[in-house]
């Protein structure tokens, strides 16, 4: 379940702020704006509503929901995303009645423990970074004495995805993980963009 939740996170914590990037399609632009508004101001409900509705396969939303409110504040520790900039934004790619495209993008989050007698604690520091570096993969990982915070920013990608003509732009991120992607993506577009 833990390796589920950290995947689910991952995956949702696609965007807070961003440099416009115009995808070329205004619909489009202008739910990613919105999408990154609720991301900026925690607003897991509202942000949830943009969110693509396959992921809820893997976990329902209300769980999912109250587990992102749990991540980002808790007794222990409290996260917060500092910036996250879009790169890119990929070209349209049609499989069926559907319409996806890649998004590239870079965030900084910081995480701090809320007990400061804590980071007293032999080896602590050297603990947490090898803990978080193995928990997030290629991204840096760092720790800044000053404020007993720990930093983490890297790359990242998620997808946007419309399902048919009449339906909104929904948004994804993308964690290589094989059981993820095959509940949230078609066959198709996993080969298009060699997702596994």
């Amino acid at each position: 379940m833990r390796r589920i939740i950290l995947g689910l996170f991952a995956v949702l914590l696609t965007s807070i702020s961003f440099a416009q990037v115009s995808s070329g399609d205004k619909m489009l632009d202008e739910r990613l704006a919105t999408y990154m508004q609720w991301n900026k101001q925690l607003n897991f409900e509202k942000l949830f509503e943009y969110i693509h509705p396959n992921i809820f396969k893997v976990a329902p939303k209300d769980q999912m929901i109250e587990a992102f409110k749990a991540a980002f504040d808790n007794e222990a520790m409290q996260m917060g995303i500092d910036t996250i900039e879009v790169k890119s934004v990929g070209e349209v790619f049609k499989s069926g009645a559907g319409s996806y495209r890649r998004i590239d993008y870079t965030m900084s989050m910081h995480l701090l423990f809320k007990d400061a007698t804590i980071y007293e604690t032999p080896d602590f520091e050297k603990a947490m970074l090898a803990s978080f570096e193995k928990s997030f993969g290629d991204k840096i990982v760092s720790f800044d004495k000053a404020s007993k915070t720990f930093r983490i920013r890297g790359g990242d990608v998620m997808y946007a995805i419309k399902d048919n003509a009449q339906t909104p732009w929904l948004f994804i991120g993308y964690e290589k993980n094989k059981d993820l992607i095959e509940a949230i993506f078609p066959k198709a577009v996993i080969e298009h963009f060699n997702l596994l």
